[in-house]
């Protein structure tokens, strides 16, 4: 009798051994599963978190480069009406200056009128405007010593009106012109280097604001 309850002693203790060895697996089983499940769902969010942040960038990104594109086109169409407006102003001031030019030379001309005993000069030729002094190279060359770039060429252009052939007034109005040509390239070429740079600039802002955002 003794041995058989020690046998059933033991074997209870075995069977309770057994149940709390599979009851404690059982529980190792499902905290292991719910680490994994936590660690999962912990991987899934900074991988979402991630391609959020990277999409948002993205836009950021896009968004700041339509941005530098509509300044550049805006800057880009300032700097065309700017030198536009320079241009018709210039032109306008040419026309004003020759128009002057004329105004003092019908002036001029009145004041003095012809020498009667003096036969019939060439700048009183018929066919020749007698209200206006014949020009001439000295008067050209008068006007760019006194910086009238404006009133040199009209008077130039006036002379070639009357002489075709003149080859020293052609070759100054050429040069003149040449150097007109050259110096509107300058200012282009400083006009567009501004926006250039403007632009630049306007990049290097948008790069900056968004690594201080990143790294807030």
């Amino acid at each position: 009798a003794e041995e058989r309850e020690r046998l059933e002693a033991e074997a209870r203790a075995r069977a309770e051994a057994e149940e709390r060895e599979r009851l404690e697996a059982e529980a190792r089983a499902r905290a292991e599963a719910e680490e994994r499940e936590r660690l999962e769902a912990e991987a899934r969010a900074r991988a979402e978190a991630a391609e959020r942040e990277r999409l948002e960038a993205e836009a950021r990104a896009r968004a700041e480069a339509a941005e530098r594109e509509r300044l550049e086109v805006e800057a880009r169409a300032r700097a065309e009406a700017a030198e536009r407006e320079r241009l018709e102003a210039e032109a306008r001031a040419r026309a004003e200056a020759e128009e002057r030019a004329r105004a003092e030379a019908e002036a001029a001309a009145a004041s003095i009128g012809p020498d009667e005993d003096a036969g019939e000069p060439d700048a009183w030729r018929p066919g020749v405007d007698r209200g206006l002094p014949l020009p001439t190279m000295t008067l050209a060359r008068l006007a760019l010593d006194q910086g009238d770039r404006q009133l040199a060429v009209a008077t130039l252009e006036s002379l070639l009106e009357l002489d075709p052939g003149h080859a020293p007034a052609a070759e100054l109005l050429d040069e003149l012109r040449r150097e007109e040509e050259l110096e509107l390239a300058g200012r282009l070429r400083a006009a567009r280097a501004t926006v250039k740079i403007a632009a630049l600039q306007g990049w290097l802002d948008a790069v900056r604001l968004a690594a201080e955002r990143r790294a807030q």
